[in-house]
């Protein structure tokens, strides 16, 4: 049966876009900059630990492990418990549907925008499409960002149980 991204001996071109969209994303050389424009939140470094892909399944995914810091030289000094996973899963209908996202590393029950029927992060408004996935522009990467995102504000939930608005 053929997939949309292939096979492992020779990945379809959506694939390999897909692979280059993550590896600039999870670059292990350069954390990146999140630049927050809401007033619950700062600017904060995303560092990544480990990146890998699985695709000895039927639908593949992306395992990205990363740390975030306040600033970029502190991120040396952050303890394991920071270290967060998240798991995005691409669906058999994929492009056409968004993968899935998964804080794989902490318990999140219990919070809101968070599907408790397989984990599945809540990760943006669906009331049209310029809220969200766009097949023809979107990749794991913009879901990997989402979730990233998403962590920050499951965070803040956490500490202050009111979960942020987007414009805020």
């Amino acid at each position: 049966m053929s997939t949309w991204w292939g096979s492992r001996k020779q990945v379809t071109a959506r694939m390999v876009f897909e692979i280059e969209a993550m590896r600039m994303l999870f670059s292990d050389k350069n954390p990146i900059l999140f630049r927050q424009n809401v007033s619950w939140d700062g600017n904060f470094w995303v560092a990544t630990h480990k990146l890998t892909l699985n695709t000895d399944c039927p639908n593949p995914f992306w395992d990205a492990r990363f740390r975030m810091t306040n600033d970029q030289d502190s991120r040396s000094k952050i303890n394991s418990r920071d270290m967060f996973h998240i798991q995005v899963l691409y669906t058999s209908n994929y492009p056409s549907s968004e993968p899935q996202a998964n804080l794989k590393s902490h318990k999140i029950a219990g919070a809101e925008h968070y599907f408790s029927d397989g984990g599945k992060l809540c990760l943006h408004a669906h009331r049209t499409a310029r809220d969200g996935w766009d097949p023809a522009k979107s990749t794991a990467a913009t879901i990997a960002l989402w979730a990233i995102q998403w962590t920050r504000a499951w965070l803040y939930w956490k500490q202050t149980t009111v979960w942020p608005k987007a414009s805020e």
